[in-house]
């Protein structure tokens, strides 16, 4: 059998649809179709319950979910992804948002490890109920629609400043452990496999600035919190009035302006970008104020982000065969090179 990372994207899919399949004998919900929709961070599929289901008692719980497979290189123990349930039932039932909620399996567990031939390893698999709303590109989003995604994202961080993490809750840090952690690109064997020598130095001097701006913030409750680590704009949906957020897969421990920064960075290439920014951070502090030098530090969790996707994408079994590798790595230096220089970093990042 040919091993799994030497296949296409397509090979790959197949055999995680096996996975899948596997997966949801797990449940009861009868018989479903699978629909792929992504795989970049994790695998995720949508479900689709068979409208003729012996399992359906109620014709007003939607028939359709999202399971997640969990890759295997992410190294999440079961006690990672148990308090990210954790905290999604806490944001759902203390702060009355709408966010993913996990479905049990027929023997009440909710995180199921799976293994299946030709798919390296067991994966960990999350069955979520659906959640209705509608994407927006980034490039049509509305000033108003800020100002509501502005106010979601207050709305989590009001609620994790008097979020008591339980015993034994286990997430990543996305702070200095961005920077000096596991996957760290200034690790021997991660970063010198993709800059040279001159540019791995310019990791070097932004990290030592990054970490000195977070030292200065500090880690009040005020500041530093569990955070959604990802809200960029493919993670939000409209319905109605309303904007609800999805895949929390990125959520720990961090700074809430840094969690602000996915949605922003979008928006910088925008000759409208000024009110994006006002309408995005009213709706923000009209739920939770802010600091007085915001506009500073959001540049600081700017450049964290930078190095955050770097250490992500050097990672990635399949990094070096990726065409859009090698401008990724430079645009990233440049950016860092702006900071270092210049305090803000420019252009849209992805």
């Amino acid at each position: 059998m040919k091993a799994f990372f030497s296949l296409s994207q397509r090979g790959q899919i197949i055999r995680l649809r096996n996975l899948a399949n596997a997966a949801l004998q797990r449940y009861d919900i009868g018989e479903a179709s699978l629909r792929f929709l992504s795989n970049t961070d994790n695998t995720v599929f949508r479900v689709d319950q068979d409208e003729n289901s012996q399992q359906i008692e109620n014709s007003t719980v939607s028939r359709r979910f999202i399971l997640r497979i969990i890759r295997s290189e992410k190294n999440l123990s079961e006690e990672m992804i148990r308090a990210e349930l954790l905290w999604l039932s806490a944001l759902r039932t203390q702060a009355n948002l709408v966010v993913p909620e996990p479905v049990p399996a027929a023997d009440g567990t909710y995180i199921q490890e799976i293994s299946v031939a030709g798919v390296p390893q067991s994966r960990y698999c999350i069955l979520f109920r659906w959640i209705y709303g509608r994407f927006r590109n980034h490039d049509l989003l509305t000033p108003r629609e800020l100002e509501r995604v502005g106010s979601f994202i207050a709305k989590v961080h009001y609620h994790a400043e008097t979020f008591m993490l339980p015993d034994n809750f286990d997430r990543p840090h996305l702070d200095e452990d961005i920077l000096l952690g596991e996957r760290s690109v200034l690790r021997p064997g991660i970063g010198d496999r993709f800059f040279s020598d001159r540019n791995l130095s310019v990791f070097d001097a932004s990290i030592r600035e990054l970490c000195s701006q977070m030292e200065q913030i500090g880690k009040s409750s005020e500041a530093f919190g569990m955070i959604h680590g990802d809200f960029q704009p493919a993670n939000f949906l409209f319905h109605g009035q309303n904007v609800h957020f999805i895949d929390f897969s990125e959520c720990g421990l961090g700074y809430y302006l840094y969690d602000c920064v996915p949605t922003l960075s979008y928006l910088r290439h925008r000759p409208d970008f000024q009110a994006q920014w006002s309408a995005f951070f009213n709706g923000y502090q009209k739920v939770r104020s802010l600091p007085v030098d915001y506009r500073g530090q959001f540049e600081t969790f700017t450049a964290l982000r930078t190095v955050f996707l770097v250490n992500w994408v050097c990672g990635l079994p399949d990094s070096m065969q990726q065409p859009w590798m090698k401008s990724f790595l430079e645009e990233s230096v440049m950016r860092l090179k702006h900071y270092l220089e210049d305090g803000w970093v420019p252009l849209q990042f992805s």
